[in-house]
């Protein structure tokens, strides 16, 4: 072990070091508490570097020995305290941290996030994202975007939460809302984020117009997802001809017309405008997501399928927390372990009502249902019908829940 050849305390440096830090990542690191400690300072707080401190009358040689005996972690956050330290220890405490590997580099950075409230950090990136800065790391609406994809996007996007949420979800905005809530700073612009205001998709013969929202309550994040699929009254069986449907990881529906193989009711166009929705909210066995599928007549401007849907996401401390990961759909990550919640609590907490009175079609704006309701430019494909006829019903919906006609 190579060490001074002077015994003495350690010397007194009035510079700012962050300049010659070659490791970009690090010197970001010691800027941002630079600036914690002179924001202290002008709020009249005492911190560790206005104090005498004994540990610093210590010679280097003593100190060097120590931190043989601590870890990676401990010693890198020793460097970081003051200019004396970091112009001493930084060679063989920062220099360790960086060959320790990414596991340990993480872990270095959730000591440092519990002093800095406006940061999160970032696993995929290896970084601390600032909240303030939450649009930067929103995943682009569009795919031609030219910004250089960050980790974290690649992340979200191989292990399947999209599927598991929606499109306008992240990881990284999840966690940055929950923690400017646990902190009661202002995070309505981050929540906005991880929603979308009315978007309308059109298609051959049928229009889609989606809406979602999030919200925080009791400490975790709720959201609420709701599709409007609206088809010309003359078709027989009021669902679209193209597409399937994502409930969560664990729930899909391959084509429209397998919702009557899972046991889901479907009025015809003649029994619709009487049609009530007797099954209620549906659950996930194994994630805390709940869905409702309801059937409208809008006259001759068409028959609507609304498909609703809540999810309960959690508190946002940790990525390995069961609610987080059960929305991953990866192969290799998806999550089958049940999960035991009371129906109807995930959708309620959300409303803020039972969830008994919550009313499908209140979420539509007056302009949305009007814009729905207009004619669908393009016209049904010739020689396409949509039938329930053969499709053998595999399912049936039974308190809530989606239960295999063979285990009845």
């Amino acid at each position: 072990m190579t060490t001074p050849s002077t015994s003495s305390a350690l010397p007194q440096f009035s510079m700012d070091p962050a300049p010659n830090i070659k490791c970009p990542f690090l010197r970001q690191t010691f800027r941002l508490f630079r600036f914690g400690v002179t924001r202290l300072r002008t709020q009249g707080r005492s911190t560790a570097i206005d104090v005498d401190s004994p540990i610093e009358r210590l010679p280097l040689e003593l100190i060097i020995l120590i931190l043989d005996y601590v870890p990676v972690v401990s010693g890198a956050s020793l460097s970081l305290t003051c200019h004396s330290f970091y112009s001493c220890l930084r060679n063989r405490c920062l220099d360790s941290l960086k060959k320790a590997g990414q596991s340990t580099t993480c872990e270095f950075l959730y000591c440092l996030e519990r002093d800095l409230p406006n940061h999160v950090v970032c696993p995929s990136c290896v970084q601390l994202h600032p909240i303030s800065n939450a649009k930067e790391y929103h995943l682009p609406s569009s795919t031609n975007s030219s910004r250089a994809w960050l980790a974290c996007w690649r992340k979200d996007l191989t292990s399947g939460l999209e599927r598991g949420t929606y499109a306008e979800f992240s990881s990284t905005g999840f966690h940055m809302a929950m923690k400017a809530y646990r902190q009661s700073r202002e995070n309505t612009q981050v929540l906005k984020l991880l929603g979308c205001e009315s978007k309308k998709k059109f298609d051959w013969g049928f229009k889609e117009q989606r809406t979602a929202e999030a919200r925080i309550q009791n400490g975790s994040l709720f959201v609420r997802e709701q599709r409007v699929f609206i088809v010309p009254s003359s078709k027989d069986i009021p669902l679209p001809w193209f597409g399937g449907i994502i409930i969560c990881p664990h729930i899909s529906f391959a084509a429209m017309t397998s919702l009557h193989k899972y046991g889901i009711q479907i009025p015809t166009a003649t029994e619709i405008e009487d049609f009530e929705n007797k099954q209620g909210l549906i659950d996930c066995n194994h994630c805390y997501t709940e869905f409702q599928v309801d059937f409208k007549s809008y006259g001759k401007a068409g028959n609507a399928m609304f498909l609703t849907r809540w999810m309960d996401l959690g508190e946002g401390r940790d990525f390995n927390d069961h609610k987080f990961r059960s929305r991953l759909s990866s192969v290799e990550e998806t999550s089958w372990t049940e999960v035991v919640y009371q129906r109807g609590s995930v959708c309620a907490s959300f409303e803020q009502k039972p969830a008994a009175d919550f009313k499908f079609d209140s979420i539509l704006s007056y302009q949305d249902e009007k814009d729905l309701t207009t004619e669908i430019p393009w016209p049904w494909p010739e020689r396409i019908k949509v039938t329930l006829v053969g499709i053998k019903q595999s399912y049936v919906v039974r308190n809530g829940s989606l239960v295999m006609l063979r285990n009845l």
